[in-house]
């Protein structure tokens, strides 16, 4: 309601439109609802903080009003649609062409700086925010990978220290101390007490992550090559033959952390624990399949009827039971039908005025034939 409140007094937006705003910041992350209150996420401030240092214009919430009221004449029949819109592109088009020539370089810099107190808070004991945990040498800056953002060190490739793209929070210092630990080496947690092989904690690409050791026994590599993907066969003949690939080996058993757990807090058990997902939840209830509990790419998951359902915030993936993973679903459920029906509801709106145009041109098609048609003349 304090946002509505806000964009009324700006003059930014409309009654039918606040819900749609508001919406497009949840779905794409910049913001999350928690207490009833929006809080602000990492991927929301970098992108604002990027379109208020190189598109000033557009970010001003005088200009945003001013655009809303013009759309209200053009609406009314009070202004020319052409004029406008040839206004708005004439000073875009050339701010655009300014970003053209930016390096990601100068973007990054610019970032660094704009949200270094942000995801470099002061520390409590008053040494350097930025100052690398693995090699105590570089400095922890702004990256820009394959993947998306990062914090990594300016030592690399000779440190590899690196962090998710969040501002610590709480215990990130100590969070950090643990991922410096793995930067550089694997740490032995123990062996498995049922195939004694090896398990480690390491550090990725995307975050911290558990290991068991590849089986490498006769019996393990002999299915490893049967699971591999045959080769296509050549239709023509007389094709240059492709070397023989190598045998395939078994590969090592790996499963991401869960956001929010620190690497410190990771000992054999919770490993094999983790190793053991995707786990067997119980049979649903109603449906009689079973519901799967797991980690993805995009974080903890419940898995039922071959859909997967995001986990809320504060559900541990290895201890959710029964009752509250049936809750979790019955709620993405009502959510979807909920979406469903809108998306119905507006088809069904944009077709009606569709179908009484189509309607308007045959009667007046009709219409203007019957008149074109030449009067019989009557027989003398």
């Amino acid at each position: 309601a304090s946002l509505v409140k806000k964009l009324e007094e700006l003059g930014i937006g409309r009654p039918s439109t606040y819900a749609s705003i508001i919406q497009v910041l949840q779905d794409r992350d910049y913001v999350v609802l928690e207490k009833k209150r929006f809080q602000p996420q990492d991927r929301g401030r970098i992108v604002t903080t990027f379109l208020i240092r190189f598109f000033p214009r557009l970010m001003d919430y005088s200009f945003t009003a001013s655009l809303e009221d013009e759309l209200d004449a053009i609406s009314a029949g009070q202004a020319d649609w052409r004029r406008s819109l040839n206004d708005f592109w004439v000073d875009f088009s050339k701010v655009v062409e300014e970003t053209k020539g930016l390096t990601i370089t100068q973007v990054i810099d610019h970032l660094n700086e704009a949200l270094g107190a942000h995801f470099f808070p002061p520390k409590e004991d008053g040494s350097d925010a930025r100052s690398c945990p693995a090699c105590k040498e570089g400095e922890l800056s702004l990256k820009l990978g394959k993947y998306g953002a990062f914090v990594g060190c300016s030592n690399y490739p000779e440190c590899k220290f690196t962090r998710p793209l969040v501002a610590p929070e709480g215990d990130g210092a100590e969070a950090d101390q643990a991922a410096a630990e793995l930067a550089n080496e694997p740490k032995i947690l123990g062996k498995d007490p049922k195939t004694g092989r090896e398990i480690s904690l390491r550090k990725g690409p995307y975050g911290p992550y558990v290991q068991m050791e590849p089986d490498e026994s006769p019996a393990a590599e002999a299915k490893a090559e049967t699971e591999e993907t045959p080769a296509k066969k050549g239709k023509g003949k007389g094709k240059a033959k492709k070397p023989a690939k190598k045998p395939a080996k078994p590969k090592p058993k790996r499963q991401g952390l869960p956001r929010g757990t620190n690497p410190k807090d990771v000992d054999l058990e919770v490993a094999l624990r983790l190793l053991s997902l995707p786990r067997e939840v119980g049979t649903h209830p109603e449906s009689g399949e079973l519901i799967e509990a797991g980690i993805g790419r995009f974080g903890p998951f419940l898995k039922h009827q071959g859909s997967f359902t995001s986990l809320p915030k504060g559900d541990d993936v290895l201890t959710i039971g029964m009752n509250r993973a049936v809750e979790v679903l019955a709620v993405a459920a009502e959510r979807k039908a909920k979406k469903e029906a809108e998306k119905a509801a507006k088809g069904t709106a944009a077709k009606k005025p569709a179908k009484k145009a189509a309607s308007k041109t045959k009667k007046k098609a009709a219409s203007s034939k019957s008149k074109s048609k030449p009067k019989k003349e009557k027989a003398s």
